[in-house]
């Protein structure tokens, strides 16, 4: 039977609708707006750090120790994120937190453009900006229950996703362009005025305090743990998270090698290499929201780490940027709906009084990223970073097939 056109015409606005929808919600539009901010200057900042260290110091080893700072406040701020989430007003907390983001980079411009910056300033610079960014994102995901309907939360959680990779797009590659124009210096002006007008969404959102109950800070974090303990879809989500964590995200610290030595196409290679997972990125998150609710998310979650692991694996032999900017393409597609799809579960898998201590739990799991990185950077420096990524693509594609084995909760979770 032939199918009605008026039918399908209905279906296709419907469809656009639940794409949008959330967007009616005036303070997630807010919420959405100071994402960009901060996702675009935040892109900017790991260009132009990357590529100062390695102008500074040009070894490979130091590229994974500054990766390693930048990294290092998860393991510190992990669980006082998750009890001051759970305890505090989430928008002042946010505000502090993008203060912070753009006094640091402004401070590392004045100390580059005067001729006085050292590697030691790059360390503590990237400390400092990771604190902040540590507290911001699952801030940011935990205010979305607060800001949507509920029903919505995956919709939100994809936009916000899109948002952030959306400036992946553009903001690396003009970081990168920027560096080779004005210099790094001008690159960490511009990301501090940026992350300003983060701060300023952040202002207009207009939500009742979201603080939680008052009880001391040792019950807090002895009753978030509990939880998470007894809660199985919540821990396997937290326990699989670690794949990626260990054997994926530090790809981004090699990419500055494969920018200058295996595909010799400079700061501005890097800037695009940077860019091409946004493109794939921006794709998977509005192919997720316009999905609204669906089944299947815990088998998105598994192959999406498995697509990933594979698409790197070819894009750590490949000599060519026309063939490895398709694999990174691939490979934003792939992270996006893991990063989508595992938030959703966190937050639908938890009543609302434990979001901020399980968003804090996850952060602790990207507490190994700063080990990550440093043994990725060392790997390099020791088998070349074309070996070392492809050996932790491999030991990914190998711990997710594992997790499908052994854990079938994780395969059929909705």
């Amino acid at each position: 039977m032939a199918e009605d056109p008026s039918s399908a015409s209905v279906v296709s606005y419907q469809r656009r609708l639940a794409l949008w929808d959330t967007l009616s919600a005036a303070d997630f539009k807010w919420l959405l707006l100071g994402q960009v901010c901060t996702s675009a200057a935040d892109w900017m900042e790991q260009i132009a750090r990357s590529w100062l260290i390695w102008e500074l110091t040009h070894s490979p080893a130091q590229l994974g120790l500054v990766s390693f700072a930048r990294a290092i406040p998860i393991l510190l701020w992990a669980v006082p994120l998750g009890v001051a989430l759970d305890r505090l007003d989430k928008r002042r907390l946010l505000g502090i937190c993008q203060m912070a983001n753009v006094l640091a980079p402004l401070v590392l411009a004045v100390l580059i453009l005067t001729g006085q910056v050292q590697a030691w300033h790059v360390y503590l610079f990237a400390f400092v900006t990771g604190s902040a960014m540590i507290f911001q994102q699952p801030i940011r995901t935990s205010l979305v229950p607060y800001v949507v309907e509920e029903g919505q939360t995956l919709n939100a959680m994809s936009l916000n996703q899109m948002a952030n990779n959306i400036t992946r797009v553009f903001a690396p590659g003009l970081a990168g362009a920027l560096v080779g124009i004005i210099g790094t210096g001008g690159v960490f002006t511009i990301e501090g005025l940026i992350f300003a007008l983060g701060v300023a969404t952040t202002a207009l959102m207009k939500l009742p305090p979201t603080s939680g109950r008052r009880v001391s800070i040792a019950f807090s974090v002895v009753d978030g743990f509990r939880h998470i303990g007894h809660n199985r879809p919540v821990l396997s989500l937290l326990v699989f998270g670690l794949v990626p964590v260990a054997f994926i995200w530090p790809y981004m610290t090699l990419l500055p090698i494969f920018a200058d030595q295996v595909l010799e196409v400079g700061a501005w290679g890097l800037g695009i290499l940077t860019s091409a997972p946004g493109i794939g990125a921006v794709v998977g998150a509005l192919g997720l929201a316009s999905l609204r609710n669906f089944k299947g998310k815990g088998k998105i979650n598994l192959l999406a780490v498995l697509a990933s692991g594979l698409l790197l694996a070819i894009f750590s032999r490949s000599p060519w940027l026309a063939l490895s900017l398709p694999m990174l393409v691939g490979h934003g597609m792939a992270m996006t709906s893991f990063t989508a799809t595992l938030n959703t579960l966190l937050i639908t898998h938890s009543p609302k009084e434990y979001h901020g201590r399980v968003m804090g739990a996850y952060v602790l799991v990207q507490g190994i990223s700063p080990f990550a990185n440093l043994s990725a950077g060392l790997l390099a420096q020791g088998i070349g970073a074309p070996l070392a990524l492809s050996l932790m693509c491999g030991t990914s594609i190998i711990l997710t097939g594992i997790a499908r084995k052994q854990g079938p909760q994780l395969w059929k979770m909705d």
